[in-house]
């Protein structure tokens, strides 16, 4: 553990074969928890896995209680450092709430809150 970071290394073994491993490595939208995403719904996660690819959340449009709506958007969750099909998928960035340990406040953001 550092002041500024941590990493994580986490390994399963599984009872199935590397293809099928992958392909659901790279599903996220299949297996991750509604309750860890911005917009409640696992099914606006995608990765796209090869290097520079992004492990990202589509926040969709909303109805506001004046009968208006919020306009689309997005996040980024990690980005593919490593993409090698049935081998190993390594990314990097931060999820949920440590996002925003790792980048500067946007001056919008701090509008928001009130600070």
């Amino acid at each position: 553990m550092h002041d500024d970071h941590f990493i994580t290394k986490a390994e399963a073994v599984v009872d199935a074969d590397r293809k099928a491993t992958w392909l659901a490595l790279i599903s996220p939208s299949r297996w991750w928890s509604n309750e860890h995403t911005w917009s409640a719904d696992a099914a606006n996660l995608r990765l796209t896995p090869q290097a520079g690819g992004c492990f990202c959340e589509t926040i969709p449009e909303t109805e506001t209680a004046d009968g208006g709506f919020t306009l689309q958007g997005s996040v980024e969750h990690m980005r593919v450092i490593q993409a090698y099909p049935e081998v190993a998928l390594r990314m990097k960035g931060a999820l949920g709430p440590l996002q925003k340990r790792t980048s500067r406040r946007d001056p919008y953001d701090r509008a928001q809150r009130g600070g």
